[in-house]
């Protein structure tokens, strides 16, 4: 199957509630890029295409594939499935569905998964580089997430800066990092 390009997704993006069957993200609007609101505000990486959604009171990622994947109906279930069973706090809620968004009078695939608001593994690091006790504390705790995974058995597929959001934390440690763009 073709899949549709990234232009073909901001034609429908912009109408979620005619063109989007999710019912939480039918009720949103797609955030615009601040410099030019003719466009929305889309973060494209290998073969996929990830826009911000705001319902009230959240915010969304809806992802749409611009390559067929083959298994993704598969991957998705058993990632879902076992994350649920381990429950850690690494990881977002998601959801996938086989026929989320319609794009040139044909269904495909989208991911909504909660917006992560924060910063890449590499802005903290470039943040902090002259403060060696938060690069410490920021490798300890990267560290310790890697540590949880091997022995949880989780391979991410493309653990990298992009994929790894820093955010604030009000508890005693500071940041907590988030794991994004499951593969």
């Amino acid at each position: 199957m073709k899949y549709p390009l990234i232009t073909d997704y901001e034609t429908v993006v912009k109408y979620p509630d005619r063109f989007i069957y999710d019912g939480i993200l039918q009720q949103g609007k797609p955030v615009k890029q601040k410099q030019n609101q003719n466009f929305l505000l889309s973060h494209n990486g290998g073969k996929a295409v990830v826009y911000e959604i705001q319902t009230n009171p959240k915010k969304y990622a809806l992802k749409c594939w611009i390559e067929d994947l083959g298994d993704l109906k598969i991957r998705y279930k058993a990632i879902d499935a076992y994350l649920k069973t381990v429950q850690l706090p690494y990881f977002v809620d998601f959801a996938y569905q086989e026929q989320g968004i319609l794009v040139n009078g044909q269904r495909f695939p989208i991911i909504r998964m909660e917006w992560v608001d924060g910063i890449s593994f590499k802005d903290f690091i470039s943040n902090n580089i002259n403060n060696p006790t938060s690069i410490r504390n920021f490798a300890e705790k990267f560290l310790e997430m890697v540590k949880i995974f091997h022995q949880n058995n989780i391979s991410h597929g493309d653990l990298q800066h992009g994929n790894i959001i820093v955010r604030k934390n009000g508890g005693s440690s500071g940041i907590v990092m988030q794991i994004i763009n499951l593969k």
